[in-house]
């Protein structure tokens, strides 16, 4: 598999293609549970958020864990104090709020832990504790803003008005409390620092100095967060080398979150599973070459597709023969791909190798149909034309003895033009050519018989090489020529003939004996 060499090369360029992800074709989902939640969000339906949390672990016969959770979740929320929070919380309600669901929910920090897990062992990180504030915070109706920077995720709380950072991994941190003294100092400091410009100190709102540079970082939304903790097990399963269930990871953490770093992981997951597949359900690999001429490098794709296509007519048309199989693969790769000149190479492909498999068990009439697909599709292919040569000769050799031989070839030169300068065609052309003269001479037809004279003039004045290429078939037909003329008594006619073919054939013995004969003949008139 020549894909195996692609691989680094493709680390190096840029992602690019389509982007909308087909969940019919893609094997990507845990338990029906998983795809219903999805099936929701495409068709633009709310969902429980905790359940999707959840179900990012992958494990179908955890069901019960989602009403312990919610259990859970409602009984801390509906407890005394933090009930009360519902009807409005001030900074130092927020602040023990902080510190209340650390108590009770969170345990033990670690780098990549299943959202489940913080349920169950009380194990988190800094994306699945967020989700756990986001769930409790939407309960409690309160106002948050969902922080995002290349490597950690955090919250804050009453966003514009109390401006609590929730900081999800370091439980023992105080919390940071933004108050308006503070904010006046830190654009006072970057003021100072030259950070901003005098115009701007002097002219721009401080508040809005201060949004800008001090949560410069992305602002996500539930779905996105959803999005973060997909990516995560993804990054955990590529880690282990399960690049399969890394890659349906990385594809749900991409519609999730439509983010480049999604998008390039989605490639690089498909590309190492691919890498690694062997023989792995050769058929949904299909979809898997077609996801990634969607989302990866196109010009990539488009080799890895058309390599996947000329692999499988390899090894299902000629190595390990199974037609139906191959025929499947093909029809599920040529199904999934809308790129116009995709399709035309995936046909070229397909067309060449089908009618080479069609050659090989002698069924020329399926053979000649896929032929002269390929053909129309490329009529430079050399590869192409040497298969349709090949074909074409095995064929024709097949009608030699037939009254409609000459016809034949004069439509096959006429239908694939490069035929005409095949030598073993044009001396098997003229074969047919003498065969016919010589069958018309036997039978005294000669104004038939100087039709394909004529046809066989042309030829030899084109090329007169081909006469000692097949000079024994026109010394058949000139002694039937000779034999007819002498039946009757045509001898001037057929001098002229002898000559002409001693012109071609200068010392044929066969030629030289008849010509001295009709003369000896003419003589004694």
């Amino acid at each position: 598999m020549k894909f195996a060499s692609y691989i680094l090369f493709f680390f190096y360029l840029p992602c690019f293609g389509q982007e909308l992800q087909d969940f019919s074709r893609l094997d990507i989902f845990s338990n029906r549970i998983e795809q219903q939640l999805f099936a929701n969000l495409q068709s633009g339906q709310r969902i429980d958020y905790l359940s999707l949390f959840l179900v990012s672990d992958g494990n179908a016969s955890r069901n019960n864990l989602l009403q312990e959770a919610q259990e859970r979740i409602r009984g801390f929320t509906g407890s005394g104090d933090v009930n009360k929070l519902r009807q409005g919380a001030n900074a130092k309600a927020l602040k023990k709020l902080y510190k209340s669901i650390h108590d009770e929910f969170l345990s033990k920090y670690s780098e990549n832990p299943s959202f489940g897990e913080l349920f169950e062992t009380g194990t988190y990180n800094c994306a699945t504790a967020s989700a756990l504030y986001v769930l409790i915070l939407d309960e409690l109706s309160i106002k948050y803003s969902i922080r995002e920077t290349p490597t950690h995720v955090y919250l804050v709380v009453s966003p514009g008005e109390n401006d609590i950072v929730f900081e999800t991994t370091t439980p023992g941190m105080a919390t940071l409390v933004i108050n308006e003294k503070t904010k006046e100092q830190y654009v006072e400091y970057l003021y100072s620092n030259k950070i901003i410009s005098k115009e701007e100190w002097t002219t721009k709102d401080h508040e809005q100095l201060f949004r800008e540079h001090f949560y410069p970082d992305k602002t996500v939304n539930s779905k996105e967060l959803a999005g973060i903790i997909y990516y995560n097990r993804g990054v955990a399963d590529m880690m282990k080398e399960k690049y399969k269930s890394a890659y349906a990871n990385f594809e749900k953490a991409f519609y999730l979150y439509p983010h480049e770093k999604m998008r390039y992981f989605v490639s690089a997951s498909i590309a190492l599973y691919l890498v690694n597949a062997g023989d792995d359900d050769e058929e949904r690999q299909a979809d898997y070459y077609i996801r990634f001429a969607q989302i990866g490098n196109k010009e990539l794709g488009s080799k890895m597709l058309l390599e996947h296509v000329d692999e499988s007519a390899q090894k299902f048309l000629f190595k390990n023969p199974d037609p139906a199989k191959y025929r499947r693969i093909y029809q599920r790769m040529i199904s999934g791909i809308s790129d116009t000149a995709m399709i035309k190479g995936m046909k070229e492909v397909h067309y060449y190798h089908t009618a080479h498999f069609f050659e090989i068990k002698n069924q020329h009439d399926s053979s000649a149909i896929y032929l002269d697909s390929v053909y129309a599709l490329n009529k430079s292919n050399l590869l192409v034309q040497e298969l349709i040569t090949s074909a074409s000769a095995n064929y024709l050799q097949s009608l030699a003895e037939t009254e409609h031989a000459v016809d034949t070839v004069i439509w096959y030169f006429k239908k694939y033009p490069f035929l005409e300068s095949n030598g073993r065609l044009k001396e098997f052309y003229v074969y047919c050519l003498t065969k016919e003269i010589a069958r018309y001479y036997q039978k005294d037809k000669n104004k038939e018989a100087a039709i394909y004279v004529d046809m066989m003039k042309v030829v030899l004045e084109k090329e007169p090489v081909l006469a000692k290429k097949t000079r024994d078939y026109i010394t058949g037909a000139v002694l039937e020529m000779y034999y007819s003329y002498v039946r009757t008594k045509k001898y001037k006619d057929g001098k002229a003939f002898l000559q002409y073919a001693d012109k071609y054939l200068p010392g044929n013995d066969e030629i030289t004996r008849r010509l001295k004969r009709i003369d000896e003949i003419i003589a004694n008139q």
